[in-house]
C-alpha cells in the first residue's frame, strides 16, 4: 500500500506501484489540466536520488529502482495542481 499525504484536487489521482518495488516502480497519475508532472525520489533523510519529468496530464512511467539500495524512500509528485508526498520501500 502507498502512503500518501495530498494537497491534489479530488479530481486527481496519483499511484506508484509495487511498493514495496524490487527491480523498478511505476508512477500511474491523472491530472486534468496539467502539463507535466516532476517526480522526486529522496532517501529518508531528504537527500535528493533522482528527479524526473513526465509529459502530460495522464499516463504511466515506469522508472528503474535497480541503482538504489534496499529501504525506505520518500517521493514528491509535483505539478501545476499541487503535491503529493509518499514512501516508497525498496527491496531485493
Amino acid at each position: 500500500a502507498v502512503t500518501t499525504k495530498s494537497k491534489l484536487p479530488i479530481a486527481g489521482t496519483i499511484k506508484i506501484y509495487p511498493n514495496p518495488a524490487s527491480e523498478s516502480a511505476t508512477l500511474e497519475y491523472n491530472l486534468p489540466g496539467v502539463d507535466e508532472v516532476q517526480l522526486t525520489l529522496m532517501g529518508i533523510t531528504g537527500q535528493l536520488i533522482k528527479v524526473e519529468i513526465i509529459k502530460g496530464d495522464k499516463g504511466a512511467h515506469t522508472f528503474s529502482t535497480k541503482d538504489m539500495k534496499p529501504g525506505v524512500y520518500q517521493y514528491k509528485v509535483s505539478s501545476s495542481a499541487g503535491n503529493t508526498f509518499g514512501k516508497l520501500i525498496i527491496i531485493r
